[in-house]
This record gives structure tokens, sequence and C-alpha cells, in this order.
């Protein structure tokens, strides 16, 4: 054996990725654009009420200007403030300061002037304001769905991933889409291997999901083998699960028909909490 054989490291078969606004600029993207589409028509909405009475002689130039300041310092002061006193994780920290003042200023500055376009020359000005805030906060959403960080590791055969530690040979099937650099993997289990709580969807990097599917290929009992190494929820247990969780599903459209047309807005509201809660439950019906 020679030398440089004899003294070459280990290798190791463990890949793990991480994404975050922090490094990952297509993240950092999709969070100026939330705060551009999510912050700026309303802006644009201030400045242009602002104008108008500004127009009208009901408030002197100097007036607005110090309003619309006061207006900009609350709201950057009150964010300071809330990750202060919320003890905002280290995550969060690291978005915050992986963040362009510059980007964030920009972005505020072309959803402001959108939202003064929209709503000063157009017929549809307040449905683009809400639909702007709307359009932000599903970025936002995507944007937090698409973080992530895990481990695989083919010397153990384990994944680790949003605090579960999963065999590999508990997956039974793979479904993979690709969105640029993020691979989304729906995966589902053999019965009774893993709890209710294990991720069902997993975001990983091309390598990981090479590196899972190799394992699963490899760790997965030949046809004929007893698949099932534990147990699934009792029988009764899912089912009355099930039945709650459609109860909650069918219950918000149910009353949303029956109720006049003033109390829709509570059964609006409640709505939201029994799909919520009605998804839930039937998730649970379905893996457990």
């Amino acid at each position: 054996m020679s030398p440089s054989t004899a003294s070459s490291p280990p290798t190791s078969s463990a890949v793990e990725w991480e994404f975050s606004p922090a490094t990952t600029r297509p993240l950092r993207l999709l969070v100026y654009v939330a705060v551009g589409l999510g912050v700026g028509p309303v802006c644009g909405l201030v400045v242009l009420v602002g104008a108008t009475l500004v127009g009208g002689g009901g408030v002197g130039v100097a007036l607005f200007v110090f309003v619309l300041a006061l207006f900009v310092g609350f709201g950057v002061g009150s964010g300071r403030a809330l990750f202060a006193l919320g003890n905002a994780p280290p995550e969060v920290h690291e978005t915050v300061r992986a963040l362009s003042r510059g980007g964030v200023v920009a972005s505020v500055l072309l959803g402001t002037g959108g939202g003064v376009v929209g709503l000063r020359w157009t017929d549809v000005g307040f449905e683009l304001v809400v639909g702007g805030v709307v359009a932000g906060f599903v970025a936002l959403v995507v944007g937090a769905g698409l973080q992530s960080e895990g481990v695989v590791d083919g010397d153990t055969g384990e994944l680790t991933y949003a605090g579960h530690t999963v065999p590999l040979d508990a997956i039974r099937r793979v479904r993979t889409l690709r969105l640029g650099r993020f691979v989304v993997l729906v995966v589902d289990y053999h019965p009774g291997r893993v709890g209710a709580s294990t991720p069902r969807v997993v975001v990983c990097s091309r390598a990981a999901r090479d590196q899972i599917s190799a394992g699963t290929r490899r760790e997965t009992p030949a046809s004929g083998a007893d698949e099932q190494s534990g147990e699934r929820a009792p029988r009764a247990v899912r089912a009355v699960a099930a039945t709650f969780g459609l109860a909650c599903l069918v219950v918000g459209p149910v009353l949303w028909i029956l109720v006049p047309a003033e109390g829709r807005l509570i059964v609006g509201y409640l709505g939201v909490f029994g799909l919520l809660f009605g998804a839930l439950f039937v998730r649970y019906a379905v893996v457990a």
C-alpha cells in the first residue's frame, strides 16, 4: 500500500444541504418580491391619499412629509422592536443580515410606484392593491416552504430532516418535482414504519435526491418479504379521525349556504379553522 493511499482520509457518503435566504439567491429574491408586493401597494395608497390632501389644500406639504416620515419610521422601528422583544431565532437574524438594504428599498419603491399608478390611472386600483398584498404573502409562503436543511447518510441509511430521523428502508416510493436547484420529494412510507408527524414532503438538493433514491433501492426489502416492522394506529382511532376531519371540512360550506348573508363573515372566519383542523385529522387518518 502506498503512503498516499494509507494517509488518505476515509470518504463519507453523507450529503448535506441548506436552503435559506442567507445561502440561496432565489430565496432572497422571493423575500424582495414579497416585501415589494406586500408593503409597496400600501405605501402607494398612503402617498396618493397624502398627495390628494396636499393638492386640495387640506394639509401642508411639510406636514405631509412629516407624517410620512413618522409612518416609515414607525414601520421600521416596530419591526426591529418585535425582533428584539420576540427573541427571534438565529435563522431570522441571518435572513435579515443577508438582505441588502438597497434591495429592500428598491423593492418597496417599485411596489409603491405600481400602487400609485394602479390607483391613479386604472379603474381596478383597489383590486391591484389587494392582489399585490395577497401575491406578496404567497411569495413569502413559497419562500418559507422552500427553506430547508438536512442530511442523507448512506452509511447509516438515514435521512435527517425537519427534526426527524427517517430510515431509508422505511421509504416505499419517492415522487420528484424539480424547481430549479430545488427538488421537492413526495415520499410514501411503508405502513407502520414511521409516525404520523414524519414529513411526507421533503425539499432537498439534487445530490440528496440521488442519495435518497439509491438508499431506497438498496434498503427496500425484496418482493414477498415482510415490509411492516411496525404497526399502524388502531382502525377505530383512524375511523374517528377521518369522520371528525370530514365533518370539519363539510360544516363550513354547509353553514355558508344556510346562514343569512349578515352572518357569513363569522361563518367564513370559523370555516378557515374548520378547514385547517379537518385537513389535519384527515391526514392523520390516512398516514397514521
